[in-house]
């Protein structure tokens, strides 16, 4: 659900990358490894600014970041 609705928002940007690798963490390692649930880390900004004293996300991140939450439950729901 999360690359259909990557492609659907960004299909250039879908296409180019598909599944990547992320430097970042989030707690999905313990609910897909432990739990096997399906998990995506997704947020806006770069991940080199996050929890740091120059901490800062560009407003249009923050935009397609609330287009992708708010697009992700109906692609779930088709599936």
């Amino acid at each position: 659900a999360g690359r259909k609705t990557l492609q659907m928002l960004w299909p250039d940007v879908a296409d180019a990358h598909g599944q990547g690798k992320w430097d970042f963490s989030t707690n999905g390692n313990y609910w897909a490894g432990k739990l096997d649930i399906p998990c995506i880390g997704f947020g806006p900004g770069n991940e080199i600014y996050a929890h740091a004293v120059n901490e800062h996300v560009p407003l249009q991140d923050v935009v397609d970041a609330t287009l992708f939450y708010a697009l992700l439950p109906a692609i779930v729901a088709e599936e």
